[in-house]
């Protein structure tokens, strides 16, 4: 057809985009095929005369390489420098954003409390000296209820059952005494707090504890099991980490991940209490222990297991006079005076 001249129908075709839309720029009518190549010179020399008499007008969808027309969306795309095709994202959720935690002046942390199975006496002393280093900020690691109403484990004979309201209230009451002398409380999730997640077919969750708790504008949860502690600088964070699953040999797993995250680990749920460095000599790697109470947990008791005992501990990571961040490990039998000299 090349030569000829274009009749009307042809041309409302061409520059129809209703129409003419396909990748191809064809013109196609009963016995008259018009070229890609032809549509596209035709509509560039309609837009050419168009601004010859002043006119601005500009072809709908109409785009020219030099070769040929090309669809405009992709011509477009070219222009602002995006792909021809794109894939449509995803839009879910991303979970590797951690919840992290600055270190200011320390952090105090209250691993596997396990209400209402709680040491009352040793988070006292616990709690009284991170008051009398000036901690403003305290971290709860796991565990922090026991949630026996969410348990698939069949209670012992002889062993009530802690009812959800009593627990709730008994974890409420800790947490306002904890809350009396700090400035904001967080909260990670362990296995324990998962037990409510599981049993509830994922309806309810950590936003569930924390709105049952009275003051929950200076409490902070995460479904996550593990935050970062940053101190700043050039000083590598802490990860505070409540794993479903520990080993029996103290430290090898939080010597293992210092490895492979290159930050310190603090590690609970294992309710053993160590502390080391890792292989290359530069992340702290300590099991913090646990806050309950173990002559009151009856697993523990009833048979004898290859796991060892539950052991007490808890930890405060302080900032130095010098600015650096120190770790301590506490148990119920550290010397607490002693403690207590060290930031007058």
């Amino acid at each position: 057809m090349a030569g000829k001249l274009w009749t009307a129908e042809e041309l409302a075709v061409a520059i129809d985009p209703a129409v003419n839309t396909h990748a191809k720029w064809r013109v196609r009518l009963p016995g008259n095929t018009r070229t890609h190549e032809a549509v596209a010179h035709q509509r560039q020399r309609l837009e050419s005369e168009a601004t010859a008499r002043g006119e601005k007008v500009a072809l709908p969808f109409f785009s020219y390489d030099g070769m040929r027309g090309l669809n405009s969306s992709n011509a477009l795309r070219r222009q602002q420098g995006k792909p021809l095709i794109e894939v449509p994202g995803t839009v879910r959720p991303r979970y590797d954003q951690p919840l992290e935690i600055p270190l200011e002046g320390g952090i105090v942390i209250f691993p596997d409390v396990h209400i209402p199975y709680q040491d009352g006496e040793f988070m006292t002393k616990v709690l009284n000296l991170a008051v009398s280093w000036k901690i403003q900020y305290g971290l709860l690691a796991g565990d922090y209820m026991n949630l026996d109403a969410f348990s698939r484990f069949i209670t012992d004979e002889g062993e009530a059952r802690e009812a959800f309201k009593e627990e709730i209230e008994a974890a409420d009451d800790v947490l306002r005494v904890l809350l009396g002398p700090l400035k904001r409380m967080f909260w990670l999730r362990g296995n324990h707090e998962r037990r409510i997640t599981m049993q509830s077919a994922g309806q309810l969750g950590m936003w569930t504890l924390e709105r049952l708790m009275h003051e929950p504008s200076k409490l902070q949860v995460t479904d996550k099991q593990w935050a970062l502690v940053v101190p700043g600088g050039d000083e590598p964070p802490y990860r505070v980490t409540h794993p479903n699953r520990g080993r029996k040999n103290p430290t090898s797993w939080a010597r293992e991940q210092a490895t492979i995250k290159h930050q310190h680990i603090i590690l609970a749920h294992s309710h053993q209490v160590a502390m080391t460095r890792d292989t290359s000599g530069k992340f702290w790697c300590i099991d913090s222990g646990c806050i309950a109470d173990p002559r009151r947990l009856s697993y523990v008791w009833k048979e004898d297991k290859s796991l060892p005992d539950p052991q007490q501990g808890a930890v405060i990571i302080k900032r130095g006079k010098g600015g650096q961040s120190h770790p301590y490990l506490l148990t119920p039998d550290s010397d607490w005076a002693a403690l207590q000299g060290l930031y007058p």
